[in-house]
């Protein structure tokens, strides 16, 4: 990106200004020496001699006040440039300020409103029963997370829309633990459990078709009854992480949510929980609290950035991977506990899709080898 410095602009064409009057100067002194006496006497003795000289030096002073004047029309170039900048700028502040001003102001009607309470809650019952959906094993790319905040954040990146990965931890202390990434909603249409509309459900109640289809794929994959659980959620997946914290048939021990308006959930005991909140995104505040333990960062918000920054990618990943992020106390605390998850090695990963189909007990688990399922829509 090229940037430009209105005062180095103006310092340059002073100092153009300055060399066009030299240049001007010396046109000025050789034009003197022509007229000196002496070079009047000199004719008189050699005019042809004179003349030559003359005839030589004319061309060059031309050349002299011709350059002088190119010094000046760069110089009145230059300074247009700069007043234009100038322009520009006043007009990209007023810009910004007004970008961050809705920022702000869609910040300040977040904190006080509740997203459930905005939609009619019997009609979104009756459109979306919450019964566990479709539950599908699809194959799983070959190879495991990175064992840290950022690289299991990556990988949940990577998820397509509808997926969650379930991933075997390989503690040498032999307890079976599992690490599960949940994604967030897609706000194309699509007939996964990823919907917003679902997410209202999701934020809206302790057990919904999304946490519950989760424990559906947890059950498929075989983790015993009992076995420690990290989950790592961003946005919707946060919030259905916090739901099955909540259920005491699962033992989540660590929770990592990113983006995720969690506020309003209850933490049971014995389950560490991470928040991480850029302040550009608006979505945390969907439960109207704000930095209440929570690693928070970034810029106040601005309108054109509310996308980007609650965007897994250019909204959280960079900070996840800095110094600063590793250093903050919360930050390592939590590390520090969830050593078991973070610093051991994971084994092959397993992928399920949650779709919405047709809800209503009893779901279908169906998988890889197209073997149907039943289940009782618990948990």
């Amino acid at each position: 990106m090229i940037t430009a410095d209105p005062r180095a602009l103006r310092l340059a064409a002073r100092e153009l200004a300055a060399g066009g009057g030299e240049v001007l100067g010396l046109a000025a002194a050789g034009q003197a020496v022509l007229l000196h006496p002496a070079v009047g006497f000199a004719a008189l003795r050699s005019p042809a001699s004179a003349g030559r000289a003359v005839a030589m030096a004319e061309p060059a002073l031309a050349g002299l006040v011709v350059l002088a004047a190119r010094f000046e029309a760069l110089t009145a170039e230059v300074l247009a440039q700069v007043a234009a900048l100038e322009a520009a700028e006043v007009v990209a502040l007023a810009l910004r300020v007004a970008d961050t001003g809705a920022g702000v102001a869609l910040e300040l009607a977040l904190r006080s409103a509740d997203l459930p309470i905005a939609v009619e809650r019997a009609q979104l019952d009756e459109l979306l029963p919450q019964a566990t959906g479709v539950v599908t094993e699809v194959r799983s790319p070959a190879g495991g997370p990175d064992p840290s905040i950022h690289g299991l954040f990556a990988r949940l990146g990577t998820l397509p829309r509808g997926e969650v990965e379930i991933v075997p931890v390989l503690g040498a202390d032999g307890v079976p633990r599992y690490v599960v990434l949940l994604r967030g909603i897609d706000p194309a249409p699509n007939p996964t459990l990823n919907s917003a509309a679902q997410a209202v459900q999701t934020s809206d109640r302790r057990s919904d078709a999304y946490s519950r289809s989760v424990a559906a794929a947890l059950r498929l994959a075989g983790v015993p009854p009992g076995a420690e659980l990290m989950l790592v959620g961003h946005s919707q997946g946060g919030i259905a992480a916090m739901n099955l914290a909540a259920d005491p048939r699962w033992h989540v021990t660590h929770v990592l949510a990113a983006g995720s308006p969690i506020s309003n959930k209850r933490v049971p005991p014995g389950t560490r929980v991470l928040r991480v909140e850029n302040r550009g995104d608006p979505v945390p505040l969907l439960d109207g609290d704000r930095e209440s333990g929570a690693y928070v960062f970034g810029p106040p918000p601005r309108l054109s950035h509310l996308l980007s920054s609650h965007d897994l990618r250019p909204g959280y990943l960079d900070e996840l991977d800095t110094a600063r992020f590793a250093a903050d106390p919360l930050v390592r605390a939590f590390t520090s506990s969830a050593a078991p998850y973070l610093g051991a090695g994971y084994g092959a990963p397993r992928r399920f899709r949650l779709d919405a189909g047709k809800f209503g007990p009893p779901a279908v688990l169906v998988g890889l080898s197209g073997h149907a399922v039943g289940n009782d829509g618990g948990g």
